[in-house]
């Protein structure tokens, strides 16, 4: 995700924080749906019980809802990384020595 904002040394401390707070959300959610599909495979009856699907959605809807929301704060565009000066002048120097210009014999 913070490649995406155009990597750490691009994004504030504020999103740095709401990335932390995404990726806890998105484990608990894992956590989560491991833990209904379990209750779901140790009791076959609570497949066909709406009552009983309805209150393990219950237990993970808010999350959903934060992660979805949060997800809306860090935003789904991708930022092109702003590279340095001295970044582009080592690129140019490691390209003039994979590819050292040949000069004609006069």
């Amino acid at each position: 995700m913070l490649a995406d904002k155009g990597g750490e040394a691009q994004i504030s401390t504020a999103m740095r924080v709401l990335a932390e707070i995404i990726a806890s959300d998105v484990s608990l959610l894992v956590t989560f749906n491991q833990a209904i599909e379990g209750v779901i495979q140790n009791n076959p009856k609570a497949r066909a019980n709406p009552k009983a699907l309805a209150q393990l959605d219950g237990y993970k809807r808010p999350l959903v809802g934060s992660l979805s929301a949060n997800l809306q704060r860090f935003g789904m565009e991708r930022v092109a990384r702003v590279e340095t000066l001295q970044e582009i002048i080592d690129e140019m120097g490691e390209a003039s020595v994979d590819n050292p210009t040949r000069q004609s014999p006069d």
